[in-house]
């Protein structure tokens, strides 16, 4: 199955932006996402460790993904392992599902089909959109094999910014990200938590002060 292995790296705006221009020389492109969260209003694939998004690329694409936890011997901070499977959806789909048109567990896709034998009962039938992550993505090329992705993420009223990095090496790619961290005077702040993850800390928030 495939498993996405991901290195995160918090960052202070000032960071942001000093490795933004550092790395400048080597940027692949620049992406623009809007991440649509959805759960049950009692977050119930959050607490069986499960991730469902739609993601809108650029407003012309738009990506299912379903996200869960694998176990793993690889233990460190701002290292994750998961189960990761995505689809592209028609345009339209998307765009119904985001305007309450249209249920999530209507789709005849594979990350439905593999949600549906995840959880227990009906579930998938109470599946809402909880709300949406703006996303801006830099790419930079690092090493022969990998790509950088610096993010600047907007949700509610806060904005954060984000270092990540998909590797089969972790260990060793760890080392050599910390080092360029290092070169840059750049404090290292490994990332314990997902988009999701701070984004579900932010809507209980809200939904606690309502």
């Amino acid at each position: 199955m495939p498993v996405e292995q991901e290195l995160k790296y918090k960052l202070k705006q000032k960071d942001y932006r000093r490795l933004r221009d550092y790395l400048k020389p080597r940027m692949l492109r620049i992406e623009r996402h809007t991440n649509y969260y959805f759960d049950t209003s009692h977050l119930e694939l959050r607490e069986d460790g499960i991730g469902l998004r739609i993601r809108m690329l650029d407003r012309t694409k738009a990506i299912l993904t379903l996200k869960y936890k694998k176990k793993t011997t690889e233990v460190f901070e701002g290292y994750r392992s998961r189960f990761e499977f995505e689809t592209q959806i028609p345009l339209k789909n998307a765009k119904d599902i985001i305007a309450g048109k249209k249920a999530i567990g209507s789709l005849n896709s594979d990350p439905i089909k593999r949600l549906k034998k995840l959880v227990i009962g009906d579930t998938v039938d109470h599946l809402e959109l909880l709300g949406s992550l703006k996303n801006q993505r830099i790419l930079f090329r690092f090493g022969k094999h990998h790509t950088l992705e610096l993010d600047r993420s907007n949700m509610f009223d806060k904005t954060f910014y984000e270092l990540e990095i998909e590797t089969e090496h972790p260990k060793e790619t760890d080392k050599a990200v910390r080092r360029l961290l290092k070169a840059q005077e750049i404090e290292i702040k490994p990332g314990n938590r997902s988009k999701l993850g701070q984004f579900v800390r932010e809507w209980k928030k809200r939904l606690a002060a309502a």
